[in-house]
């Protein structure tokens, strides 16, 4: 009897312990970390950085260009170079290729794309060597043709009965103030073009010099800033780190057990466990109550025993022969009866 009572007070112990357990929920201390950089977190860990602060300012700020009026001229050669000479963009991978050694191969294999591709580079190409040649040839021929043959204007002579001379007159007039008017327009541009070159030469070590004291100045602030990253943030990440392991219950201990709560309905068997412990507990008091009555029925047993034995002793001595008083008590008796 007593082994089960100690079995089932270890029973109770052990549900107890359990019911200690389903306490009040933890609280998360502090709810929200900051630092002196105005960095933060929030109570899911969440970190919200703060602005770098601002190290050395940089000399060359927006470069802007100033087209000087030359932005149709620009935007001409751009639609040029773009349309015509590279429709499908800057082939940067040829210089890959050329150096590789591996351009021809590449060009015998799909010769159709680049044929496709620097279709107007070559034709380009074409007019340009055409009219190398094929100009000075013409002023050649005009010039034999005027000296040697007395031709093209070489007898400087007029003749007024030709109808027709005012007429071409008046178109080769035309014709060569329409050449003129493209010369000179070609002209004004390439000077403004080399005036525009000039300025942009003349500014040119300005802004290489900026430029290189804008590289030194970039590497000192991402000296600065990798410090402030490693001194500040870092740091500040180790808090947030520290204090989600100093309030592990709340990070943790809440999410498992709203786990087990909605998938393994551990309320209902807490819930059990709690009912079962308020039943075992009162077996438990009932049982000890039982032990002790047994002890009690057993020591009255003892002495229930003891009174029987004692009370057999002296009933024992009335089985021998009966005494003399006996014997004429019961003759008396018989002779009354026979009266």
């Amino acid at each position: 009897m007593g082994r089960v009572v100690r079995h089932w007070t270890g029973i109770v112990i052990l549900l107890a312990w359990i019911n200690l357990g389903y306490c009040d929920d933890p609280v998360l201390t502090p709810a929200t970390l900051t630092d002196s950089g105005g960095n933060t977190a929030n109570a899911n860990s969440s970190i919200k950085w703060a602005p770098l602060p601002s190290f050395d300012s940089y000399k060359a700020g927006d470069i802007e260009y100033d087209s000087s009026g030359l932005a149709p001229l620009n935007n001409f050669a751009k639609s040029f170079i773009n349309g015509a000479v590279f429709p499908l963009g800057v082939p940067w991978d040829l210089m890959e290729k050329a150096i590789d050694g591996t351009l021809m191969t590449d060009i015998t294999a799909n010769y159709m794309n680049y044929l496709q591709q620097f279709g107007g580079y070559g034709a380009c190409i074409v007019i340009g060597f055409l009219f190398i040649f094929i100009f000075p040839l013409i002023g050649l021929c005009f010039c034999c043709c005027r000296c040697c043959c007395s031709n093209c204007g070489g007898k400087m002579m007029q003749h007024n009965e030709d109808a027709k001379a005012d007429c071409k007159r008046r178109t080769f007039a035309i014709i060569l103030f329409v050449l003129i008017a493209f010369t000179g327009a070609g002209m004004i541009c390439v000077y403004l073009s080399n005036d525009q070159m000039s300025t942009a030469l003349n500014n040119f070590d300005d802004v290489v010099v900026s430029n290189m004291d804008d590289l030194t100045t970039y590497a000192s602030n991402v000296v600065k800033e990798t410090k402030y990253i490693v001194n500040t943030n870092f740091n500040f990440t180790t808090s947030v780190i520290t204090r989600d392991l100093d309030n592990l219950g709340y990070v943790l201990g809440i999410p498992i057990r709203t786990t087990l709560k909605t998938q393994g309905n551990l309320d209902t068997a807490i819930s059990s466990a709690n009912n079962l412990v308020t039943r075992v507990t009162q077996i438990a008091a009932a049982l000890t109550t039982l032990n002790t009555t047994l002890g009690d029925v057993k020591v009255k047993a003892d002495i229930l025993s003891s009174n029987l034995s004692a009370l057999k002793t002296d009933i024992d001595p009335l089985n021998s022969p009966k005494p003399l008083f006996l014997r004429q008590i019961k003759t008396k008796t018989f002779l009354k009866d026979d009266c």
